[in-house]
């Protein structure tokens, strides 16, 4: 999901959109001459169907740990019933397709963040209500369970929530595998351009940093403290592109057609070639 995703991941969304862990799930290139490209099945998780902490919640699990009260299961059953709404609202905000320009992207990460961002105002308050219910005993228990994965993702052997989000804050920011070059080489800058082309290198370093000073310091054991994890996450990764989007925008409204066509067709290919 997108709060365990580093700035390297969002910024790889926007510009490849092939590439890199999540970008895969945008389907190969070359395949069409749209604007846009299918968003294969792989993309359904990435873009909410399984949310640990959020729209997953194991409902048997949590009872057999919890032991509810009759008051408490009917508030564990309405912090399901808001989770299931979350889910439906968030998929239902999933691209059918994935445009092919660097802001196509970025507006279309911008409403994933956006949803996400409502869904997590939808369940706060019932799963709030219902961990104050809860005695300190029951509390421990509950935050005994940890977030979950699907069957599948475990017989995969898929990497964890934790260790995908300390990846990605170990290595986020590193200037190295940014793209801001092969743009350079690729789109060969007037010295108009490259001077909206170096603005655009000085939004992605402080985009970098506001998603770097949002990595957690420890990992919360409550859920909901890893709820206020998410959405300090999901609030620097929409910091992050709306510091991105005014120098994009400037830049790539100042290329020509075959600078821009050169943008968007070569940077996806780049995977291939390297």
């Amino acid at each position: 999901m997108f709060w365990n995703y580093g700035y390297d991941d969002l910024l790889y969304g926007i510009y490849r959109p092939y590439d890199y862990d999540f970008g895969r799930a945008f389907g190969a290139p070359g395949r069409r001459t749209s604007t846009a490209q299918p968003v294969s099945a792989s993309f359904a998780e990435w873009c909410g169907s399984t949310a640990p902490g959020l729209t997953d919640w194991p409902i048997d699990d949590i009872a057999a740990a919890v032991e509810p009260t009759g008051e408490q299961r009917a508030l564990l059953e309405e912090l399901i019933r808001v989770s299931d709404k979350a889910a439906q609202e968030f998929r239902a905000a999933c691209p059918r397709t994935v445009p092919v320009t660097p802001i196509g992207r970025l507006e279309t990460l911008e409403r994933q963040l956006a949803a996400l961002h409502t869904a997590v105002g939808t369940v706060r308050p019932a799963l709030e209500k219902f961990y104050a219910s809860l005695s300190d005993e029951q509390k421990e228990r509950f935050n005994a369970l940890g977030p979950t994965r699907s069957k599948e993702r475990r017989s995969a052997g898929a990497e964890t929530h934790p260790d995908r989000l300390a990846r990605a804050c170990s290595t986020g920011g590193d200037a190295s595998h940014w793209p801001i070059n092969r743009i350079d080489d690729v789109i060969q800058p007037t010295d108009a351009q490259r001077a909206a082309l170096n603005e655009l290198r000085a939004a992605t370093e402080k985009a970098a940093e506001i998603v770097r000073a949002a990595c957690p310091t420890g990992s919360a054991l409550t859920p909901t403290g890893r709820l206020a994890g998410i959405e300090q996450r999901v609030g620097a990764l929409q910091d992050a592109l709306e510091t991105l989007r005014p120098a994009l925008t400037k830049f790539y409204a100042s290329l020509n057609d075959e600078q821009k066509s050169r943008f968007n067709r070569t940077l996806m290919s780049a995977r291939r070639a390297g």
